[in-house]
C-alpha cells in the first residue's frame, strides 16, 4: 500500500464509512486508524496538513474539543435543499391568451397543476430544480437591477 492515504481515504475515516462510528475525530485518531489499515509510517503532521487543505476547500471543519492543542475534525454538512417543479405555462384563451409565465409547484403535486389546466393554462415544459438555502441570492439583486433599468 502507498505510504500516504488519499483525501478520500481520510474522509472515509471521518465519515465513519470504514467501520468507525464516530464522525468527530482528533487528528491523531484519524492517523492511527489509517496506520492500522496499512499506512505504516504515516505521520500525524501529513494528516493534519491534508485536513487543513480540505478545511480551506470547505470539505471538513474543526469542531470544539476539550483539549487545548488537539484538533477535532468533522465533515462539513451541505446546506439543506428542496426540490421544486418549475413549469412554463401558457394561457390558451381569454385576454391573456398566448402569455407565458413560470410557476413553481411541489414535486409531490400541490393541486394547482390540475386547477390551472382547468382554467385555460397549458404546460409547455417542466423541470425539477433543487433550491438550496443561502445559494443563488445574488441572482435576485441582478434581476431587480435589470428590471429597474440598471446594470445587471
Amino acid at each position: 500500500m502507498a505510504n500516504n492515504p488519499t483525501d478520500e481515504q481520510i474522509l472515509a475515516t471521518i465519515s465513519g464509512t470504514d467501520a468507525s462510528t464516530r464522525t468527530h475525530l482528533m487528528t491523531y485518531v484519524i492517523r492511527n486508524t489509517l496506520a492500522g489499515k496499512g499506512f505504516k509510517g504515516l505521520k500525524t503532521d501529513f494528516v493534519r496538513r491534508r485536513l487543513m487543505a480540505m478545511e480551506r476547500a470547505g470539505i471538513v471543519e474543526r469542531v470544539p474539543s476539550c483539549y487545548a492543542t488537539q484538533i477535532c475534525w468533522q465533515r462539513v454538512t451541505p446546506p439543506a435543499s428542496q426540490e421544486v417543479l418549475a413549469v412554463l405555462w401558457e394561457w390558451t384563451d381569454g385576454e391573456f391568451a398566448g402569455s407565458r409565465y413560470w410557476g413553481c409547484h411541489s414535486v409531490g403535486g400541490d393541486g394547482r397543476i390540475q386547477q390551472w389546466q382547468e382554467i385555460g393554462a397549458r404546460p409547455l415544459g417542466a423541470a425539477v430544480v433543487a433550491v438550496t438555502e443561502g445559494k443563488g441570492l445574488h441572482l435576485l439583486t441582478t434581476t431587480l437591477a435589470a428590471q429597474e433599468g440598471g446594470d445587471a
